[in-house]
């Protein structure tokens, strides 16, 4: 609750992001050694690990229905994976570690945020779909959609 602090899970590598399901029974966490867990709230935090490879996995997210996780990778790689953990797909284009990667509200559309100054926003009905790629920018940390799914908002780094 927010009054009191309680550990409820203690993994054995370093967390880089961390997101919760819609219907908040399953947290996902990017772990640093390339590992992606999945905690089972509703079942004392019961943890499920994913090796994902041995570069770090920097961010994750789930979709709106809870059925898909993403899961951005250090090498710019995102990995889309199954309720069940399967990958069903590795998104390339991004030339860096991914910073941070979001579902629209639909479900249709994943943006992933990298440190090679660009955003990519991805088909997530059709991943064969070639990226939409935004890069007018400096080194993108966050993106957001708005509720209709029609527009992006992106915190850059600005040296200037």
């Amino acid at each position: 609750d927010l009054n009191t602090a309680k550990e409820v899970i203690t993994p054995k590598e370093r967390i880089n992001s961390l997101d919760l399901s819609p219907d908040g029974s399953k947290l996902i966490g990017a772990g640093a050694k390339g590992n992606l867990y999945v905690w089972d709230v509703r079942n004392n935090y019961a943890e499920t690990v994913y090796k994902l490879g041995t570069k770090a996995v920097t961010a994750v997210a789930f979709s709106p229905d809870g059925r898909k996780m993403a899961a951005g990778m250090l090498d710019g790689q995102v990995k889309i994976l199954n309720s069940s953990g399967t990958v069903t797909n590795n998104l390339s284009g991004h030339a860096s570690e991914i910073e941070h990667i979001k579902f629209n509200f639909k479900g249709d559309k994943i943006a992933s945020a990298s440190k090679d100054y660009t955003i990519r926003l991805w088909n997530a009905t059709n991943f064969s779909e070639q990226p939409i790629k935004l890069s007018d920018h400096d080194w993108v940390w966050n993106v957001a959609f708005m509720p209709d799914g029609e527009q992006l908002i992106a915190g850059i780094q600005s040296v200037k």
